[in-house]
């Protein structure tokens, strides 16, 4: 009974951090907000303590925009197999904040985060020039 009342509130205790650490961003772009999730690990979190920003981001291959920003660690996080429309990446060879707008496979990007609304922010990228501007700030609680 004790064993499984720790186990019980061990496991309470990881979700209630893992909630905790959840962090959301707030994207401006085109006269609208947007809000993401930023991934549990810590390349997010270090992404996060960059913020607020603001970026210009070039189209590339007609599925991404991306931008340059400070060289981040991927020490301990997972390269990304595949990317989708409405998700944020980090481009490890060339410290790029890349967000998708088209689904592909992956190469040396690590996830960073998705938008709430994936494919509507996606369907909206599509339509943009090859420059556009976004400001990112975190959400505080």
């Amino acid at each position: 009974m004790r064993v499984l009342t720790r186990v019980a509130l061990v496991a309470a205790l990881i979700s209630t951090i893992g909630v905790a650490m959840a962090q959301e961003i707030q994207i401006t772009f085109a006269k609208q907000v947007w809000t993401a999730q930023l991934e549990d690990n810590a390349l997010a979190r270090e992404f996060a303590k960059t913020l607020p920003k603001h970026f210009s981001l070039q189209r590339f291959m007609e599925q991404e925009y991306y931008a340059e920003i400070p060289k981040l660690s991927v020490n301990g996080v997972s390269e990304a197999e595949q990317f989708a429309p409405g998700e944020l990446y980090y481009y490890e060879p060339w410290s790029t904040f890349v967000v998708f707008f088209r689904t592909g496979e992956a190469h040396s990007l690590y996830k960073i985060g998705e938008f709430k609304d994936k494919e509507g922010f996606a369907s909206l990228l599509r339509e943009q020039p090859e420059r556009i501007r976004f400001n990112v700030k975190l959400i505080e609680d």
